[in-house]
């Protein structure tokens, strides 16, 4: 009986051990992930004009950085921003631009 314990003790600190650096390699893998979003996040905002970058809210959405009007935007500035948008993906599908004022 006690060498049966002991094997399943010892299959269990095995599969622990396992866990564990599957759990490590996760959180790595997470990790890395936050710090690219983050990247591409203020590398869009630093594409924008510091006028234009105080008025607007980016966020990183899966593949792509929302950019969002923190108020309404009056359709000169909103012109701006959009011309901005298409300065820094001319193919507009890694920013998505909307006017709603974002609750941040």
């Amino acid at each position: 009986m006690n060498e049966e314990v002991d094997r399943i003790f010892k299959a269990l600190t095995i599969i622990a051990s396992h866990l564990e650096l599957a759990g490590l390699e996760i959180k790595q893998i997470y990790t890395d992930l936050l710090k690219k979003q983050k990247d591409a996040t203020e590398e869009v905002q630093k594409a924008f004009p510091p006028d234009l970058a105080g008025l607007l809210y980016f966020e990183t959405a899966d593949d792509y950085v929302l950019v969002k009007a923190r108020q309404y935007l009056e359709s000169d500035n909103f012109r701006k921003v959009a011309e901005e948008v298409l300065k820094v993906d001319n193919n507009s599908h890694l920013l998505e631009l909307t006017q709603e004022a974002s609750s941040q």
